[in-house]
């Protein structure tokens, strides 16, 4: 019966947090560079580093599992602080009015929300059953992908009537940041050994395995070509100069609705 209660509390923490992941989505992939470029006129880096940074967190994230995994934190304190973070920095972006710190902000708490993910993988294999884990985690990303659907429409909507109020998007995000992060703080642990070995040890652990780096190094070979394409795309659809300076609306039409809604289908397919 605790084991049913633990994967049950885990589900409802966890659904939460794929819906507010959600906006963080959208923001990443329209608001924050739109704000960027309309807004700051930031330069070509500062431009490219925003949507970079879910990568960044992504790359960062072997090393640090191998070392929180060696320490024994416990992994709702690894939430906690990694979800506060992304909610500290996304706070001074939203209050600061200079654009290179606004670009390195928001770049941080999208690196520390996707920074968190090889944890929630791990959490789903330690409380769902192999049978049903598919079914645990799907109400979530459902809710996930409508969620980044609605910020998409409505954060578009909203910066067509005024382009300042951005931070108020910023500020409500915040809000429920700190939410997520007292949430992830209650869910439950289960006792995981320590492994005695150095701390470079432990960080190196990921790339000692042949098979995984010769994945990691294709993957990060396509992962290039993604990335080049990621911040030309916004600054093509949303600069006066170099591109088509279209409204805020069609930005996060083109970069969030369209292609969160073609995976929101295929998802309602693959359940049906």
């Amino acid at each position: 019966m605790a084991l049913k209660t633990d994967e049950t509390h885990v589900r409802s923490i966890d659904t939460f947090r794929l819906g507010v992941d959600g906006v963080i989505q959208a923001l990443t992939d329209s608001i924050f560079i739109l704000v960027a470029i309309q807004f700051f006129a930031v330069g070509d880096f500062w431009k490219g580093l925003i949507p970079s940074s879910r990568f960044i967190g992504y790359f960062l994230s072997s090393p640090l599992n191998a070392v929180l995994n060696r320490s024994g934190i416990r992994r709702s304190r690894t939430f906690f602080a990694l979800t506060l973070t992304a909610a500290a920095a996304l706070a001074l972006g939203s209050i600061v009015p200079n654009g290179v710190v606004y670009a390195i902000a928001v770049s941080l708490c999208s690196a520390a929300c996707h920074l968190r993910q090889p944890f929630f993988t791990d959490l789903y294999g330690e409380f769902y059953h192999s049978e049903n884990r598919a079914r645990q985690i799907s109400l979530g990303l459902r809710l996930n992908l409508a969620i980044t659907l609605g910020t998409g429409l409505g954060c578009g909507y909203i910066l067509d009537q005024n382009l300042n109020w951005w931070r108020w998007i910023n500020g409500c995000t915040v809000v429920f940041l700190l939410a997520v992060a007292f949430f992830l703080l209650r869910l439950p642990e289960r006792n995981s050994s320590i492994r005695n070995e150095s701390w470079l040890s432990a960080i190196t652990l990921p790339f000692r395995n042949a098979r995984f780096v010769y994945v990691e190094t294709a993957w990060m070979l396509v992962g290039f070509g993604n990335l080049w394409t990621l911040p030309l795309r916004a600054i093509y659809l949303a600069e006066s100069e170099r591109g088509m300076a279209l409204s805020p609306s069609m930005v996060t039409l083109i970069l969030v609705v369209i292609p969160v809604g073609f995976q929101f289908q295929s998802l309602l397919d693959g359940l049906a």
